[in-house]
């Protein structure tokens, strides 16, 4: 079942992605820097949420932006990220980091609010491999469907917010995932982050990014001089 709705999903990421290929009007490249906040929701076989404690890794990425229909956006990214998470057992603080690739695919919506200036806000689901990850003590965790080890792949929902100034975006993101990674009956063990990151475009986006109900045209009496009459009405008085 569960195959089969990954399937269904797929199959609607690519008829909408090329639905919205016909209406592209800007695309953009990025490269991003910033950094993860890791952690991670523990629950023992006697349903007792145990206590974690976040982990602050590096982020590094490049990403790939579309803008279509004149204020809605889809983007993609690969990312490598440092997670982790503390966990207290007993009063001991145990340390758990992991690096891996994270491939969020949102979509969403970008406003001007002034001249180079705009906001987004967009969402999705990503997917995660893990790559390596070690304990406390340097003990490299093992990855593997077998108890005891950790789920090599994860994937989840995000929502990011953005602010942009030029070339540059600033965006905060949110994730949380959606598996169990753990294989030990009756306990759970699911991650989420916070992520910070800044943000370069390369490629201009599409200048006029506002709906038309927000949008101030030009027009043709842009360079008049409102000082004087409307030479078109002859009689309009002028009060100052």
């Amino acid at each position: 079942m569960r195959r089969k709705l990954l399937d269904l999903f797929g199959t609607l990421i690519v008829c909408f992605m090329l639905l919205t290929s016909f209406q592209a009007q800007a695309q953009r490249i990025n490269i991003k820097a910033g950094a993860v906040l890791g952690n991670s929701l523990l629950i023992d076989s006697d349903q007792l949420r145990t206590f974690t404690d976040s982990r602050l890794g590096p982020m590094l990425g490049v990403g790939f932006e579309q803008q279509f229909f004149s204020f809605m956006i889809w983007n993609v990214s690969v990312d490598y990220q440092s997670q982790g998470y503390h966990v207290y057992y007993q009063n001991i603080k145990q340390t758990y980091a992991m690096n891996v690739i994270n491939i969020p695919l949102n979509y969403g919506f970008r406003v001007e609010v002034a001249d180079g200036m705009a906001v987004s806000i967009y969402g999705g689901l990503y997917g995660q491999i893990h790559l390596n990850g070690t304990d406390t003590e340097g003990n490299k965790l093992v990855w593997g469907g077998q108890e005891g080890h950790i789920e090599p792949w994860d994937m989840g929902v995000n929502v990011t917010g953005g602010f942009d100034m030029g070339p540059i975006r600033l965006a905060l993101s949110y994730q949380n995932g959606m598996r169990d990674l753990n294989h030990v009956e009756g306990e759970t063990f699911k991650q989420y982050n916070i992520q910070f990151s800044l943000s370069y475009y390369f490629g201009m986006p599409q200048r006029d990014g506002l709906p038309k109900v927000l949008r101030s045209k030009p027009g043709k009496n842009r360079n008049r001089d409102w000082t004087k009459p409307n030479p078109r009405k002859r009689n309009q008085k002028m009060h100052f």
